[in-house]
């Protein structure tokens, strides 16, 4: 690409976004009434643990909880604020190509994210598959199937009597179970549901570019483990538009990988992306999993 018109691109998109006070306001500049979007609070502010939800049987705060899975086991979850991002490429990373265009995105739901990826021991004992010694069991479960992942979240929505997010049918009927994952049935996820899912790419890079460019103290960072995840998304080229709540294509060969072999320099591009088809049982691919917190 030549120079010029790279730059010419830079300079239209620091036109849509103006950033003030480092990481912790992003604001869009509005052009008119229909392009313009309300984006006054994209970094709220955070008190550490003072709002608990006992209602669910676990202490839930601003700031993250811990899920009891049974039997000792427990997810740890952190707390991540609504906000806006630059998602893809930066200057500081050199990457390039066109599926990672440097774009805007606005996430207006604030959510929770595992602190560590699902461990094989938390995913073989809720697959009823507990009966191994402890010690035998890797830190991050792998070599597991997309389709996988989502019989797992559906098991740990069930298990805390949260409704589940994904169903085998349009009309979110039927519970998306193991017996799906294995003949790798179509997958519908219930956007109202409370309960636990894969994030979206969007989230999954938000929550690492909160942990590694400078967040607000009193969230809590999220590590980036070795070895790719799995995200909801089908795979696609990023829009060259700013985008609320991306979930990524509707159709696809392929779905989206985050993350990847962090090298000797101990680091890893927040803006990497890969793919993978989704009945792929990859010994580099692990997860970890999501939910609304409103």
């Amino acid at each position: 690409m030549p120079r010029y018109v790279a730059v010419g691109i830079m300079v239209g998109l620091c036109g849509l976004i103006s950033v003030a006070s480092g990481a912790d306001r992003i604001g869009y500049q509005q052009k008119g009434p229909k392009d313009s979007m309300d984006m006054g609070q994209d970094f709220v502010n955070i008190h550490r643990y003072n709002k608990t939800d006992k209602s669910h049987g676990n202490s839930y705060s601003q700031s993250g909880y811990s899920e009891s899975l049974g039997d000792g086991l427990e997810i740890r979850m952190v707390w991540m604020p609504s906000g806006a991002f630059w998602m893809g490429i930066s200057n500081r990373e050199y990457l390039s190509g066109s599926d990672r265009w440097l774009h805007a995105v606005k996430l207006n739901r604030s959510f929770y994210i595992q602190e560590k990826n699902v461990s094989e021991l938390e995913f073989r004992y809720l697959l009823g598959k507990s009966g191994i010694q402890t010690d035998s069991f890797r830190p991050a479960i792998k070599g597991i199937s997309w389709y996988d992942t989502i019989a797992f979240c559906n098991l740990v929505s069930v298990n805390k009597n949260l409704d589940p997010c994904y169903y085998s049918d349009p009309d979110h009927l039927k519970v998306y179970n193991v017996s799906d994952a294995l003949s790798a049935h179509p997958v519908f996820w219930k956007e109202s549901a409370n309960g636990y899912r894969l994030p979206t790419e969007a989230e999954w890079e938000y929550s690492m570019r909160m942990n590694a460019e400078g967040g607000r103290q009193e969230i809590k960072p999220v590590p980036i483990e070795d070895g790719w995840e799995w995200c909801w998304d089908w795979y696609g080229r990023f829009p060259s538009h700013i985008v609320i709540n991306p979930k990524g294509p509707d159709s696809g060969q392929f779905r989206v990988l985050k993350g990847g072999k962090i090298q000797h320099s101990k680091k890893v591009h927040l803006s990497k992306r890969s793919s993978l088809g989704p009945m792929v049982e990859d010994r580099m691919v692990s997860f970890r999993i999501a939910r609304f917190a409103d």
